[in-house]
């Protein structure tokens, strides 16, 4: 009976320490350097690019991430998704209606290495541990080429399921800890036109007896894709029907009048009685992102007038 007894205590002993020894053994586990590790989480906050109205822009992806356990220092990546139509993997754009712009973002700020799938952002973060938490940021680079013909107004795209991964070790974790994001991308196209008087209208050197007397010159405008534009022309007197007057040198107190006109030296009027949505005596169009040139004819009705040098200044206005 004692020898019973004695084989009863040793057998509650044994499971005792055998119990002992199951609980003990995943906490010890949780504090390895190994499964620490995987007690990382990241989460982005933001990822977006805005061009406003310039041509390059830098953006970011901006991230936060929690060590739960000991520090380190994670890697974070991030490989971009596919972009929104009418865009390609090959060539994005973003749209406004039907209209695209083209455009492509890059790794560096020199903008020669394209951001895509299979070369992604990298960036790295080194914890505190024991609960911290830690912002980061890693900017990409955009750029609109040039010699685009689009409308103004306000364009967009998106890159959807753009992963971020992050681990421990050197290179790009593995997907295993991917969380899928979008990249938003923003641009303006102004309704920004430029007018330019290509040079003088120089009647030359005219006989007091020639009678009726023209010249001509041009001016040309530039504005963006579907952009309806007015142009006003007003004389030095500041008539509205394009009628001014030549002022000679000196003394000289003539006034030979002149009549500004479009399309030919006997054509219509050109004058300055114009609004942006209404041509009246002006000339109208509508941008084609392209330069667009109108010619302008000046004509003299009698040139019997004080011999002598005449000119007059004639102000172009562009309403659009």
């Amino acid at each position: 009976m004692t020898m019973n007894r004695h084989t009863g205590f040793w057998s509650r002993a044994r499971l005792i320490r055998c119990l002992i020894v199951l609980f003990a053994f995943p906490v010890f586990s949780l504090l390895t350097p190994g499964k620490a590790h995987a007690l990382v989480s990241c989460s982005v906050d933001s990822a977006s690019i805005s061009f406003g109205t310039a041509q390059t822009a830098t953006g970011t992806v901006d991230y936060s991430c929690v060590q739960l356990f000991e520090p380190g220092t994670i890697n974070v990546c991030v490989a971009i998704g596919s972009p929104s139509t009418p865009g390609t993997p090959a060539q994005p754009k973003m749209a406004n209606g039907a209209n695209a712009l083209n455009f492509n973002v890059y790794r560096n700020a020199a903008r020669t290495q394209v951001w895509n799938n299979a070369q992604p952002l990298q960036g790295s973060m080194t914890l505190s541990g024991w609960l911290s938490s830690s912002p980061g940021s890693i900017p990409f680079y955009g750029q609109i080429p040039s010699g685009q013909s689009v409308p103004a107004g306000a364009y967009d795209a998106k890159f959807n399921s753009t992963i971020l991964t992050f681990g421990f070790g050197s290179g790009c974790p593995q997907a295993g800890n991917a969380d899928p994001i979008t990249v938003f991308v923003y641009a303006d196209v102004p309704n920004s036109c430029t007018v330019t008087a290509l040079g003088d209208a120089d009647l030359g050197i005219v006989s007091a007896t020639a009678g009726a007397t023209y010249g001509n010159t041009s001016v040309r405008v530039n504005c963006p894709r579907d952009t309806p534009y007015t142009i006003g022309l007003t004389p030095s007197n500041g008539n509205s029907s394009g009628l001014g007057a030549l002022s000679g040198t000196g003394s000289n107190t003539d006034k030979p009048p002149y009549q500004l006109r479009k399309t030919s030296n006997t054509g219509p009027i050109w004058g300055q009685a114009v609004s942006p949505t209404n041509a009246g005596n002006g000339q109208s169009g509508t941008g084609t992102g392209a330069n667009q040139t109108y010619p302008v004819y000046v004509s003299v009705p009698s040139p019997n007038y004080t011999p002598d040098q005449y000119s007059d200044t004639v102000t172009v206005t562009l309403n659009f």
